[in-house]
């Protein structure tokens, strides 16, 4: 219904490069905008469009509106070619044999580097990684860049981080939240930072609300953070407004 309707947005919450403070990138994330419920997140319909059989008419709104979006950034000269915009895809989207056709085809067809596309795993793929293993090698060779989301909250390996094709680990929240008042969440963040810059892979920490807990992530050399310490999601309008007034402040 909502996507019939025209319901769907999508919102964005920045990315920090932590050592220089300027807007690398952002997560795109889908909201449900219902007449008379108002916002509803993905957490409350995502499950319902999966069971209904239309998360992939839903994967494939997202991203094309995420590769609209990146278009017009790039058209306005608010970004250069490093910023990324990240799309949440989901396991039953991983394993569909057309999803590296369809990515490729929207990319071309908004003439927009695929580098730029980041596409996001929750963990929770991981039980099903032979299945998902083919596609991902394949957004890869076709350019696209890929990150694991939630890291440390379920099928957390070694294995997974050394054998599946990634660009970036994202740090789940749960773990940000106390490096302040934890040493044990600090010394673990540091461990996983550590960890992933031995595989060669970008880290972003999520859940970052407190200058402590960004000092102390940069100290341990975590390349970006996300959180509203730096942004709440914010529709696109806002974000242009972000990223022009970081520009104007950088020129």
């Amino acid at each position: 219904v909502a996507l019939i309707a025209n319901q769907l947005e999508l919102w964005y919450q920045p990315q920090v490069c932590l050592q220089s403070g300027k807007f690398v990138g952002c997560e795109a994330l889908v909201r449900w905008r219902h007449p008379t419920k108002g916002f509803i997140l993905p957490n409350e319909f995502i499950g319902a469009a999966e069971q209904a059989g239309l998360i992939q008419d839903l994967g494939i709104w997202v991203f094309t509106r995420a590769a609209e979006t990146l278009a017009e950034l790039r058209f306005e000269g608010l970004i250069d070619d490093t910023f990324e915009i990240a799309v949440n895809v989901s396991p039953l989207q991983l394993i569909n044999a057309s999803l590296v056709d369809d990515f490729t085809e929207i990319a071309t067809r908004f003439n927009v580097p695929m580098h730029q596309l980041k596409i996001e795993l929750t963990e929770s793929t991981l039980a099903e990684r032979d299945r998902v293993i083919p596609n991902l090698i394949a957004l890869r060779a076709a350019g696209f860049h890929t990150s694991i989301d939630d890291f440390g909250t379920g099928y957390s390996s070694l294995s997974y981080l050394r054998d599946l094709p990634l660009n970036e680990l994202k740090i789940d929240r749960s773990f940000v939240m106390s490096i302040e008042e934890q040493k044990r969440d600090l010394d673990m963040v540091a461990a996983l930072v550590g960890m992933a810059h031995s595989l060669e892979l970008t880290v972003v920490a999520e859940g970052v609300e407190t200058e402590g807990q960004r000092d102390r992530l940069k100290a341990m050399g975590c390349n970006v953070g996300q959180g509203w310490l730096f942004s709440k999601p914010v529709p696109l309008v806002e974000l242009s407004l972000l990223l022009d007034s970081a520009h104007v402040a950088i020129h």
